[in-house]
């Protein structure tokens, strides 16, 4: 009968099923060293996160034969289904510690980000926008941003801005920069308390009033007050943590008199520090020094 034959189709889709699993159980077994037994699914997935676990612990030595078998580590984990494994594998492929090339890098972040991992959607995002192809950078930062990551917000913002969609680009840097520091290490950080240390939230945190710089400098109306909300997005603590590119700004913002009187030694001040964070500057530096001992003469 039409049961029965259906029936028969998942007995055997099942035993196949169990068969790949003992496949991977056996050569993760070969890989980590140890010895394991599973009766269920969810002690596959601790299998799985062990190995992701001894593949992290392996990557803090920093010595090669430590890295080699962190990769088959990861590589196993990413397997079996770990999420996390997948996204740092993409990672560290990306940055070019563990040997892999972008289409393994893309298919272990759309693994991941399809399977829940925020990170991953935000990674997957950012390649979409470094590939040009803004519909799909455009929808996995907004997903990651809509599960709550400060980071996906800003990088979606810089792209709306980009795109000249600029009051959308507007409202999500706004809600990024009056988001209190310490809310924002809760969701992203671990520890929390590391971030007064200087953690990655102080960056998005930082680029969020850089770019909100930006965007009354270049595409609000152009008057005295769009120019003074430029400087003070700029000038603003966290957004100087950027680097050099924003005390530049800083820096020309006073050497011209934008958004504030001509103020030469300030902005002698912040085209050193551009200079000290690797920003070319020599030509502007040249230029206000010239113009300070001009005017004392």
């Amino acid at each position: 009968t039409t049961k029965t034959k259906r029936f028969c189709v998942m007995m055997w889709l099942g035993r196949l099923n169990t068969l790949s699993k003992r496949q991977e159980l056996r050569s993760l077994q070969e890989v980590s060293g140890r010895s394991y037994s599973t009766k269920s699914a969810e002690e596959y997935q601790k299998i799985y996160q062990k190995a992701y676990e001894e593949a992290t612990a392996k990557m803090e030595s920093g010595e090669e034969k430590d890295i080699k078998e962190a990769a088959k580590l990861f590589r196993e984990a990413s397997k079996g289904g770990n999420l996390q494994a997948m996204s740092d594998l993409s990672d560290y492929i990306d940055r070019g510690i563990i040997k892999g090339d972008t289409s393994e890098k893309v298919s272990l972040l759309t693994k991941a980000a399809t399977g829940g991992w925020v990170e991953a959607m935000y990674q997957l995002g950012h390649h979409h926008v470094i590939a040009n192809n803004k519909k799909a950078a455009e929808e996995w930062l907004t997903k990651a941003k809509d599960l709550g990551s400060f980071k996906s917000s800003v990088a979606l913002g810089r792209l709306l801005l980009h795109s000249r969609r600029l009051e959308e680009a507007r409202a999500l840097l706004v809600d990024v920069y009056d988001k209190p520091i310490e809310e924002m290490c809760r969701t992203e950080c671990e520890p929390f308390d590391e971030y007064y240390s200087g953690c990655e939230c102080m960056y998005w945190k930082g680029l969020s009033g850089d770019l909100l710089g930006d965007y009354y400098s270049k595409f609000a109306p152009d008057n005295e007050k769009s120019d003074a909300l430029a400087l003070k997005y700029w000038e603003t603590e966290p957004a100087a943590d950027v680097g050099g590119m924003t005390y530049f700004k800083i820096g020309k913002a006073y050497m011209e008199g934008k958004g504030t009187e001509v103020n030469l030694p300030a902005a002698l001040t912040a085209l050193e520090a551009s200079k000290a964070l690797g920003y070319p500057c020599d030509k502007q530096i040249r230029e206000c020094t010239q113009r300070i001992k001009s005017q004392k003469e």
